[in-house]
């Protein structure tokens, strides 16, 4: 924390104990003030965790919340809400921002390695190579989801509600995504712009937000392609907004 230009000597959260940071594209990867953090002192983390005995590491999302200090918050106060298996330790994306319809926005990477072996980005059923979308102040029922309880609910016009075992996971508002690593809300225009890391990818994916509780309409520019993603066809990379069905 920094206050009046000064740098603060406790840290607003300390969780290096749950972090994985031995990747080269894990750690710490995002953090969003609730919209009424001012009231209720939440705040949402992306970050990399290792699961004691398991093969995978896991991308978790969880919130916490600041005490009367507002400076600290309390490492002890996390509540996990969403956690998802990561085959590898790249193209984990990571950034997570509250948009103008109140809602959770979550970039995630396609899974790593290089070339999305897996087709993870186009499996409606997997939560990588995704924008998700949540709703940390509904309840409901969590569809593809590791973590235990009932956290977060789903809005009702994401890609899939279809509940579980449905035609995708109903946290999906988009998917076609390679590494999402950093998005942001254009405060002027509602858009939603994803930066990805190569010029060559898919690096300018654009969601219009519209006003409160509404469906930003989606829209893809492609800068530059590759042969082997032209070869694929453009369809093969759209995003997906709700109501529309993927290329089969």
């Amino acid at each position: 924390m920094i206050d009046g230009g000064v740098v603060l000597p406790v840290p607003f959260l300390d969780i290096r104990d749950r972090v994985d940071d031995s990747g080269n594209e894990q750690g710490l990867l995002g953090l969003a003030f609730h919209p009424d953090h001012a009231d209720d002192g939440y705040f949402y983390v992306n970050y990399s965790w290792d699961p004691p005995g398991s093969g995978l590491d896991r991308t978790r999302i969880s919130r916490f919340t600041a005490g009367t200090n507002a400076n600290v918050a309390d490492p002890g106060s996390e509540l996990v809400l969403m956690e998802f298996d990561q085959p590898c330790a790249n193209h984990n994306g990571g950034d997570i921002q509250f948009g103008p319809d109140g809602y959770l926005y979550i970039a995630s990477g396609d899974g790593g390695s290089g070339g999305d072996p897996q087709n993870n980005a186009q499996n409606p059923g997997r939560l990588l190579g995704k924008l998700l979308r949540i709703d940390v102040d509904g309840g409901g029922a969590p569809d593809c989801n590791l973590a235990s309880g009932q956290h977060y609910g789903i809005p009702p016009d994401n890609a899939y509600t279809d509940g579980t075992g449905g035609a995708g996971c109903d946290e999906i508002y988009g998917l076609g995504l390679r590494n999402p690593w950093r998005i942001a809300f254009d405060a002027l225009t509602g858009d939603l712009v994803d930066r990805g890391r190569r010029p060559e990818r898919l690096r300018g994916n654009q969601l219009r937000a519209g006003g409160h509780r509404r469906r930003p309409q989606l829209r893809l520019a492609l800068l530059r392609g590759r042969p082997a993603l032209q070869r694929r066809g453009l369809q093969q990379c759209l995003l997906r907004a709700a109501g529309d069905h993927p290329p089969r």
